[in-house]
């Protein structure tokens, strides 16, 4: 399905390995200066917490790859329908990208209009650490006007404990500008017309052929 898959729900996954990116230098690096120690008491673990990873049987699986296909194939030939994907296909697709390394360290759930993710994420051989795990959980806003996807960072969660405003404050910008910014990203996306995350689902629709772009 990597051929096949929408680079939309490669920018959540690259929004998730994003964030814990930047918390992960803004955290333990800027304040490790003053107080490391303190820091990494505070904001990383010495276990793992378990992490979901998607499970589904043969025939869950062959219609999901329908439904992606039917997807793509709208996307092509520019149908001006309507698809709905779920937590589910965010998952998968984590599944499927091997490289990223995220099976059974992030995982995607979407919550009324917000997407979230839990994650347990090794800092081996970071800042000299090792046997060290930034446990949390993270939420984003998610939108899409005018061609382009809007991710930002709403509330991250470490160890349970909210991280500090300041720290957020210097998190949010858009997780998904170098995307928008991508020429092959930036023509699939002119084929869709509409992009919602309500009711715990993403809602997508594509362009009918023949709409002038915008």
């Amino acid at each position: 399905m990597k051929d096949r898959g929408c680079l939309f729900w490669a920018c959540i996954g690259c929004g998730g390995i994003t964030v814990f990116a930047i918390i992960i230098v803004i955290v333990l690096g800027v304040f490790a200066k003053r107080s490391f120690d303190r820091v990494i008491e505070a904001y990383t673990a010495d276990e793992a917490i378990e992490i979901p990873v998607l499970q589904l049987t043969d025939e869950q699986a062959e219609a999901m790859a329908q439904r992606h296909q039917a997807l793509h194939d709208g996307l092509t030939s520019g149908n001006g329908k309507t698809y709905i994907l779920t937590a589910d296909d965010l998952n998968n697709w984590i599944m499927e990208e091997e490289d990223l390394g995220l099976v059974g360290n992030l995982y995607v759930y979407i919550e009324g209009e917000l997407i979230t993710a839990d994650a347990s994420i090794p800092l081996d051989g970071l800042l000299g650490l090792t046997d060290r795990y930034l446990n949390g959980k993270i939420e984003f806003t998610f939108d899409y006007r005018h061609g382009a996807l809007q991710v930002y960072t709403k509330e991250i969660f470490v160890n349970e404990e909210l991280l500090p405003e300041k720290f957020l404050e210097l998190m949010r910008w858009n997780l998904a500008e170098d995307l928008n910014a991508d020429p092959e990203f930036e023509e699939w996306m002119n084929n869709v017309e509409l992009i919602e995350v309500r009711d715990g689902k993403i809602y997508l629709t594509v362009k009918s052929a023949g709409t002038p772009e915008e």
